[in-house]
């Protein structure tokens, strides 16, 4: 699981019962790696978690693939004008 937080490293072992953690090594300070790597490795598989409704999965697609092409052109100005 590719994580940038102590939260969502933890989040990936119990939703989603990763078994291999990855950082960004220019995002994640060592410091925080440590915190991160602990809550993963104490953070257990939750079997109780509900699964997600199909619904709400395919209507937060949709708004992710509108939004994504708006954030890279906004990136793309935003670097062509610095």
């Amino acid at each position: 699981a590719l994580c940038e937080s102590v939260e969502t490293a933890a989040l990936s072992r119990k939703i989603n019962n990763a078994n291999v953690l990855a950082m960004g090594g220019m995002i994640v300070t060592p410091y925080l790696a440590k915190k991160m790597v602990k809550a993963f490795m104490e953070t257990e598989f939750s079997y109780d978690l509900a699964e997600a409704d199909p619904s709400f999965l395919q209507s937060a697609y949709k708004t992710v693939q509108n939004l994504e092409p708006k954030i890279t052109q906004y990136n793309v100005e935003k670097n062509n004008t610095e």
